[in-house]
């Protein structure tokens, strides 16, 4: 089971990338009211755990597993 605050970041990308490729690291951040330093620990973290693509100075996009997450 995933934490809420996954579940969250997981749902925020999905909303973010339905208009754009990749989600920025800013803009996670002002959807979700954090910092953009804990946007980026969180986003190394769900890199690592196969639910997010990271491509440097793009940004963020959801994996087919992170999409299934996004989406339940």
């Amino acid at each position: 089971m995933l934490s809420e605050s996954t579940e969250m970041y997981l749902k925020a990308v999905y909303r973010l990338t339905q208009h754009e490729t990749y989600a920025s690291t800013s803009k996670l951040a002002a959807a979700l009211g954090v910092s953009p330093a804990s946007v980026s620990e969180k986003i190394k973290s769900l890199a690592e755990r196969g639910y997010l693509i990271h491509e440097w100075r793009e940004g963020v996009v959801l994996t087919p597993e992170g999409r299934q997450v996004a989406l339940d």
